[in-house]
């Protein structure tokens, strides 16, 4: 690659979507972190994504926003000492037990959306905008307008779990058509599994020689280390508050503040339990959707209270459904539900855990995010056996021997608690497992070489 490539990434999530606390949002972070710099980069996205886009991502692209009928481009940026009192009609809201009254601004903006993004894709078509790049990169592959742009495309394929999974419902049925005619519309697209690979050959039948695999690299939090005296109950709530809240209005900025304030309780609440006690902290870093094995791992840790007698505490990166709950009442007081945090306060989270655990029954790469988090601050963890661990093995990262020391069978919940505590109470099985995981990490600086060349070939 001798001349500068240019590469805009098409990021128009629909609007209400997180960006924050999803895989993809690190894993494309990563990669455009560690592109060449002779490729130029943009990004299309809205002004709600654009907010929650980590600073190393906004430093290195040039970002463009969607307006959504003229919404301010500029960020709110407040502190807790400013007012933050909701508005009347959020009061009431509350009041009455509604989560949100529909504004006619928020009523619009879908539509406005779709408008905004039909249009846009005429100009580009027509060469009035964007009209000057060598590839476009389409990370989410459900966002409207792929199919029909006549660019150069290269789209990601993350994984077929909505296809394989009847719990998706008529979700699947309206994704599949509208994948099946995107991915055959592609110039190139990248996954990052054999796995996957295999499915978009075999199953959606698509040209081989179109699809090619690239490994992600592994989370590294290591520059978020600290010292076991820096991880005291009082420094630890110092470090999760953020200095300031921002928002693509005043409203959004104070929604922020609020649901960070919200996590720092729930947070101040399991330290409660922490302080002068032996308890051990296991967190469970995932959405609760119908492949990751939520429901299974409840009813492991229901089980673990009756067999063990060590105190656990669980902290849940996502918000349980309420039928787990009601299921495992013994469970209740353990749970603490801390969402859609920060890199580094998610960092903070793995620091004062004993374990992580990964009860995916299925993931789209090589192992699974959790494992290489905990691992690069010093924690083990444990993961559901899939093909996410087979595909491992197929990779000669891990020999049988190996895998024992990483995962278990989830679906034998004696096994599964046996595992969990010797992972809680035997330093040398802690200190084999972080070993093991860390012998299996990929650089990022390799996975990003590999895209450099994708995009300028």
């Amino acid at each position: 690659m001798s001349d500068t490539q240019k590469l805009l990434i098409w990021l128009p999530l629909r609007p209400g979507s997180a960006w924050r606390g999803e895989g993809i949002a690190q894993t494309v972070e990563q990669i455009v972190s560690n592109l060449s710099p002779l490729i130029r980069v943009e990004i299309l996205t809205t002004p709600e994504c654009a907010v929650a886009f980590d600073e190393k991502l906004k430093s290195r692209c040039k970002i463009h926003t969607l307006r959504l009928a003229g919404k301010s481009r500029k960020v709110v940026s407040l502190t807790a000492n400013e007012s933050l009192t909701p508005s009347l009609i959020d009061l009431l809201a509350a009041k009455l037990g509604v989560k949100k009254f529909m504004r006619l601004s928020d009523i619009l903006t879908l539509p406005l959306y779709i408008i905004e993004l039909k249009w846009l894709c005429f100009q580009i078509n027509h060469n009035r905008k964007f009209s000057n790049f060598d590839y476009f990169w389409f990370p989410a592959p459900n966002i409207y307008g792929i199919k029909g742009l006549r660019v150069r495309k290269v789209i990601s394929f993350w994984d077929p779990f909505v296809f394989e999974y009847r719990d998706f419902g008529d979700v699947a049925n309206v994704l599949y058509p509208m994948f099946f005619e995107t991915y055959r519309s592609a110039d190139k697209i990248v996954t990052q599994s054999g796995t996957n690979k295999d499915y978009l050959v075999n199953v959606m039948n698509l040209n081989s020689t179109k699809v090619h695999v690239i490994n992600n690299g592994s989370p590294d939090y290591s520059p978020y280390k600290r010292s076991q005296n820096e991880l005291s109950n009082e420094n630890i709530l110092r470090l999760w508050a953020k200095g300031h809240y921002q928002g693509q209005d005043k409203s959004s900025a104070i929604a922020s503040f609020v649901k960070d304030k919200i996590n720092h309780s729930i947070l101040w609440r399991l330290l409660q339990k922490r302080q002068g006690s032996a308890c051990k902290i296991v967190l469970i870093s995932t959405q609760d959707r119908p492949y990751k094995g939520i429901a299974l791992l409840m009813e492991i840790f229901n089980l673990y209270l009756q067999r063990y007698t060590e105190d656990i505490q669980i902290i849940f990166t996502t918000e349980l459904q309420p039928e787990h709950r009601k299921k495992y009442p013994a469970l209740v007081n353990r749970l603490h539900e801390i969402t859609r945090v920060s890199q580094a306060q998610h960092a903070l989270l793995h620091s004062i855990s004993d374990l992580a655990i990964h009860p995916s029954f299925v993931e789209g790469g090589l192992g699974a995010y959790p494992q290489f988090e905990a691992e690069s601050l010093d924690r083990p963890s444990l993961v559901n056996r899939g093909r996410h661990i087979d595909e491992m093995i197929r990779a000669g990262m891990l020999n049988d021997s190996e895998v024992e020391i990483i995962s278990a069978d989830f679906t034998n919940k004696d096994f599964a608690c046996q595992k969990i505590n010797i992972l809680l109470t035997v330093p040398q099985a802690v200190e084999e497992n972080i070993e093991c995981i860390r012998r299996c990490r990929v650089s990022w600086t390799d996975s990003g070489a590999l895209y450099s060349k994708l995009f300028s070939s």
